[in-house]
């Protein structure tokens, strides 16, 4: 009786173990988003952290973030690098001329092992307009459609978060040191990522009577085994469907050139290295005649929804519209910007460089025959007039003429370089060796590569000329949100006093933040999410109240 017993207990206490795994197992299959404020304005800036759950097993990679409207059109691209950690974050610069509407944030990646997108996450992101002279209803909080947005998550209390404020009255312009410390379920402490939001809930609004909220969750399904890309992907198809084409592209900060084959239906896979910002990617065709492209259409169709105006929000919208007057009036903003973008554009040691400056010649033609070089322009009976590269190495011309890049711009048109007015260039670089020729530019190097850089430095080759150019949005530069200095008399008006997306409790389990307190006198909501190493998360609020002491 006892062994069954025994039996019966170990069989129950596999089913709670199982059990309990299987819940961890569902509430890390879900990708959480943090924004810093449930909505915003035309102007403003939204900054979000994008936590991936511990389901997915991936070190490096890159994650592309794309902002749609209610209709479905992308309306911002970019890419995101995560080394190692569980997550990523980053923002995104409204357009003060921003349509007010619903849009939708997606994160994705590419798998190269089955070579598809896969949707990591998905949030929406209200916008709103504070210079709209139109008039809004209200809309019912007791109607079905109230709620437009998803429910905010039901987090599973895996960590305990506790906020230490201090405990004095906090004044308007007041430094503020604070605390964050997590514990486990068994009240250990516990290194965790985290970010913060400090918002002024008075004026925004709070989540229960709000119809947007600062945290949404998106269920992940099959995606443990991936093998995510480190580059940026580029889909596409030729227009007649040709299979095995070799395809060329070039981009010019990176000076790098990359290439594909059509597969058996004509369509391609291209994937290039991380560069930063949005870059014109210039398709140069196949060689075996000029074959046009289409880039893959956006395939994400969404609902369309309308947004949800509150009391709140009408009220926010025209506060911000005065607040913007206030710093008019003080000639300063609310924020400053500055972005860091690294040179990752890969150097070039040409065979031969020369100064275009040294010489008086009227056109490149006269250069080529004037200064002994091995790029010639000569004339044959059969195939007319050309540049041609000599290749020192076989003592012999280049077959076919050599690729030419004026101020990042390729092109091969004869009549174009022809007509260059020398007195504008200011340097030559010439490619002619064998191994800069395979090593830097590969196949579309093949009969020799003239770089040309002008005094300005934005000559341009005709349109017509050019081969086909597509926007590619490409990493995020690093962006630090910069307070200009506050003197007394210029008020100090901040709906979002903070957002920390990177801060790590240390051994303890604590990590500190620090803000200034705005002049508003209100009632101030500070939200605070974190994900251990192991994908044990936790979600925590705390309000307090800003008071002026006299």
């Amino acid at each position: 009786m006892k062994t069954r017993l025994r039996q019966l207990y170990f069989v129950v206490a596999i089913m709670i173990c199982y059990m309990l795994n299987g819940f961890v197992t569902v509430a890390q299959q879900t990708t959480l988003i943090h924004l810093d404020k449930p909505y915003y304005v035309a102007g403003e800036t939204v900054h979000y952290k994008i936590y991936l759950p511990s389901s997915l097993v991936v070190k490096a990679a890159l994650l592309k973030v794309v902002i749609y409207n209610s209709k479905s059109d992308q309306v911002h691209s970019s890419y995101l690098e995560k080394e190692g950690e569980k997550h990523a974050y980053g923002y995104y610069l409204i357009p003060f001329e921003a349509d007010p509407d619903l849009y939708t944030l997606t994160v994705s990646s590419f798998d190269i092992d089955s070579n598809r997108k896969i949707i990591l996450g998905q949030v929406e992101l209200p916008v709103y307009s504070d210079t709209s002279k139109e008039t809004h209803q209200i809309s019912d909080s007791t109607g079905a459609n109230y709620r437009s947005a998803p429910v905010a998550p039901d987090l599973a209390p895996d960590l305990d978060i506790t906020i230490h404020m201090p405990n004095a009255p906090v004044e308007p312009r007041e430094p503020i040191s604070a605390l964050v410390e997590i514990k486990d379920r068994q009240g250990n402490p516990v290194e965790a990522d985290i970010s913060i939001s400090i918002t002024d809930v008075d004026l925004i609004g709070r989540s229960g009577t709000m119809p947007y909220f600062s945290l949404s969750e998106y269920p992940l399904q099959n995606h443990q085994n991936v093998y995510l890309s480190q580059q940026i992907p580029v889909s596409g198809a030729l227009d007649n469907k040709q299979e095995g084409v070799l395809l060329t592209f070039y981009v010019p900060s990176l000076n790098k050139l990359f290439y594909t084959r059509s597969d058996s239906g004509g369509s391609f896979q291209l994937l290039m290295s991380p560069y930063y910002g949005d870059q014109m990617m210039q398709y140069i065709g196949g060689f075996t005649g000029h074959k046009t492209i289409q880039l893959s259409p956006n395939d994400m169709v969404f609902d369309e929804k309308n947004l949800v105006y509150t009391t709140d929000i009408l009220n926010y919208l025209s506060t911000s519209a005065k607040r913007k007057l206030v710093y008019q009036l003080y000639n300063t903003l609310e924020m400053t910007m500055q972005f860091s973008i690294p040179n990752l554009a890969e150097t070039l040691k040409p065979d031969r460089r020369i100064k275009a400056t040294d010489y008086p010649f009227e056109n490149l033609i006269d250069f080529c025959n004037e200064i002994s070089t091995p790029l010639k322009f000569v004339t044959e009976k059969s195939a007319g007039s050309s540049f041609k590269m000599f290749n020192p190495e076989s003592r012999n011309f280049y077959f076919g003429s050599p690729l030419f890049i004026v101020d990042q711009q390729l092109t091969r048109d004869v009549d174009y370089l022809s007509s260059l007015e020398f007195q504008k260039l200011d340097s030559i670089s010439l490619y002619y060796s064998n191994q800069n020729l395979s090593n830097y530019f590969g196949f579309a190097g093949f009969s020799g590569v003239v770089v040309i850089t002008s005094k300005s430095g934005n000559l341009k080759v005709p349109r017509d000329l050019l081969t086909q150019q597509f926007n590619i949005g490409g990493l995020q530069p690093e962006m630090v949100e910069d307070k200009p200095h506050r003197p007394p008399q210029v008020p100090l008006f901040q709906p979002r006093l903070l957002w920390e997306p990177s801060l790590n409790t240390n051994q303890q389990g604590r990590a500190a933040f620090s803000f200034t307190q705005s002049d508003d006198i209100s009632v101030y909501q500070i939200e605070v999410v974190a994900q251990s190493a192991a994908g044990l998360r936790g979600y925590r609020k705390l309000e307090y109240q800003s008071h002026r002491t006299f």
